[in-house]
């Protein structure tokens, strides 16, 4: 399906249940994986589950659940194609993914790479946030990260100040991809609260995702 430098990905089937799966090989015999370290602690439904993992000839692999949809970069949203709570429940169920990230304890799980890209829509609506590859566990002690995500949907600060990303980072890119959907479908409560979220300063940005997913609610 695709390669980077660090891993190759493939589509794979498993004939006996007629089932798909994406299966990530790591290169250079490399046999950690970030993605991996988080993904197999999370159970949320809007994320892939972790089915095995395993070391096979020094390189690590690892199997996905397979989540079928459309990329949002792929979807047009016009007025035609979508109404307005088509639009509003596909944000706040992003909302929902992103909370749970960032709820995670004893460290935030900060994803660090939230773009059209990287969100799955399936034919219900239903939407899941992927690629976890720049993600981190948030620890308030070192609050720093080796990746900068997509400069396009990246914060000010993933791109100036690395070692100052933390939740409100994340929250600048959900807001950045509420105003990419609000550019095919424009529903005026949904653009302010992008507005908010997308403030260059984090500490005037909302403090936390369960405040945006409170704002959103009144419009469900």
């Amino acid at each position: 399906m695709s390669s980077s430098n660090r891993k190759e990905v493939f589509l794979v089937d498993n004939s006996n249940i007629n089932k798909q799966y994406i299966l990530i090989k790591m290169k250079n015999n490399i046999l950690y994986s970030i993605e991996l370290d988080i993904l197999i602690n999370l159970n949320c439904h809007g994320i892939a589950s972790v089915i095995d993992a395993f070391v096979s000839k020094n390189s690590l692999y690892y199997v996905l659940e397979y989540i079928e949809g459309n990329q949002l970069d792929s979807i047009e949203f016009k007025i035609d194609m979508f109404n307005k709570s088509d639009i509003i429940g596909l944000v706040y169920k992003l909302s929902i993914i992103i909370d749970y990230l960032h709820s995670i304890k004893p460290y935030s799980v900060i994803h660090c790479d939230i773009k059209p890209d990287n969100i799955i829509v399936d034919n219900f609506l239903n939407i899941f946030l992927i690629d976890f590859d720049s993600a981190f566990y948030y620890n308030e002690f070192l609050g720093q990260n080796i990746s900068f995500g997509t400069k396009e949907y990246s914060s000010p600060e993933q791109i100036l100040f690395p070692n100052q990303i933390n939740t409100s980072s994340d929250i600048y890119s959900f807001g950045k991809v509420v105003l990419y959907i609000m550019s095919g479908y424009f529903i005026k409560e949904l653009f302010q609260i992008a507005m908010e979220c997308t403030e260059l300063i984090p500490c005037n940005r909302p403090s936390s995702m369960k405040y945006i997913i409170n704002k959103i609610k009144l419009l469900l």
